[in-house]
C-alpha cells in the first residue's frame, strides 16, 4: 500500500484522485439525468424542464472539473511544480495523450447534452448524442485504450451508460417523494422495471473487466489494486441491496397508498447516492495511484 500512502502526503496526487472523482462523477450524472427525462416514466412536463434546466448546471460542473485535469496532469509531470499548469510544452504533451482525448470527447459530449434545455426535437436528439460521447470518454484512456480490440472500449462505454442510467434517476426519485404516495410509487416502480436490465449489465460487464484488469481472481485479494477494486465492489453491492430494498418493499408500500414510505424511499435513495459517490472516489484512487497487478 505504499502507493496509496504516497498519494495521500502528496497534494498534486490528493487533487488529482478528487477531480477524478468529481469530473467523472458528473459526468454520468448529467449523461443519467438527460436519459432519465426520456425514459422515466410518470414525469411530468413541469419536471421533465426542472430536469433540463439542471443539466445546464451539472454539465457546467462536469465540464470545470473535467477541464481542470490538464493542468493538474501537467504540474504532476513537472514533479508537482505549480509552473506545469501554465506550461505550453507539457499541456500540449497531457492534451495529446488518452486524457485529453478523454476530456475533448468528454467536453463535446457535455455542450451536447446542455442543449437539451433548448426546445425542438433537434437538440433532444442531439442530447442524446451527447450522452453517447460522455460513456465513450471513459473508453479513451485506461485498460481499454490500451487493447487492440474494439470490444473493451464497447464493454466501457456501456458500462459507463448503465451507471449513468441508475445514478441519474437518484433526483428525479428524490423529488417524486415529495407528491403524494402513489404518484411516487408508479415513478419508482417505471424506473425499477427499466432499472433491472440495466443494473444486470452493470454488474456482468464489471465483473468481467474487473477480471481482466487484474488477471484472475487471486489478484483481487492479493494486490493492493485488486483490495481497492474489492472495496469498489462492496460499495457496489451495498447499493444493490439498497435498490432491491426500494423496489421490493418501499415502492410498493407507496403504491399500496403509504404516505410514510416516501421518507424510507428518500432515505434510501440518499444513502445510496453516498455510497455512489464513494464509488466514484475508490475508482479515482486506485485508478491514478496503483497500477494493475502484472
Amino acid at each position: 500500500m505504499a502507493e496509496i500512502l504516497a498519494a495521500i502526503l502528496d497534494p498534486v496526487q490528493v487533487l488529482s484522485v478528487l477531480l477524478k472523482a468529481l469530473a467523472s462523477g458528473m459526468a454520468l450524472l448529467v449523461c443519467g439525468t438527460v436519459l432519465q427525462i426520456f425514459l422515466l416514466a410518470g414525469l411530468d412536463s413541469r419536471e421533465r424542464l426542472v430536469l433540463a434546466r439542471a443539466v445546464l448546471w451539472i454539465a457546467l460542473l462536469a465540464a470545470l472539473a473535467a477541464a481542470l485535469r490538464v493542468p493538474v496532469r501537467a504540474v504532476f509531470l513537472m514533479g508537482g511544480m505549480p509552473e506545469g499548469a501554465v506550461d505550453p510544452q507539457m499541456l500540449s504533451l497531457v492534451i495529446d495523450s488518452p486524457l485529453g482525448a478523454s476530456v475533448l470527447v468528454r467536453l463535446a459530449g457535455l455542450l451536447l447534452l446542455a442543449v437539451i434545455v433548448l426546445p425542438g426535437r433537434f437538440f433532444r436528439a442531439a442530447s442524446l448524442v451527447g450522452a453517447g460521447l460522455v460513456a465513450a470518454s471513459f473508453a479513451l484512456r485506461g485498460h481499454a485504450a490500451n487493447m487492440d480490440s474494439l470490444i473493451p472500449a464497447l464493454e466501457v462505454s456501456v458500462h459507463a451508460a448503465a451507471a449513468a442510467y441508475w445514478i441519474g434517476a437518484f433526483w428525479p426519485l428524490i423529488r417524486a417523494t415529495r407528491g403524494d404516495a402513489l404518484t411516487a410509487g408508479r415513478i419508482s416502480q417505471g424506473f425499477g422495471r427499466r432499472a433491472g436490465l440495466g443494473v444486470l449489465v452493470l454488474v456482468v460487464l464489471g465483473t468481467l473487466m474487473a477480471l481482466r484488469i487484474v488477471g484472475g481472481v487471486e489478484p483481487l485479494v492479493t494486490s493492493p489494486y485488486g483490495r481497492l477494486l474489492m472495496l469498489k465492489l462492496a460499495l457496489v453491492a451495498g447499493m444493490l441491496c439498497l435498490a432491491l430494498a426500494n423496489r421490493e418493499f418501499w415502492t410498493r408500500r407507496l403504491l399500496a397508498g403509504d404516505p410514510h414510505a416516501r421518507r424510507g424511499l428518500r432515505l434510501f435513495i440518499t444513502v445510496e447516492s453516498i455510497l455512489a459517490a464513494l464509488v466514484f472516489l475508490v475508482t479515482a484512487l486506485f485508478t491514478t495511484v496503483t497500477p494493475p497487478p502484472a
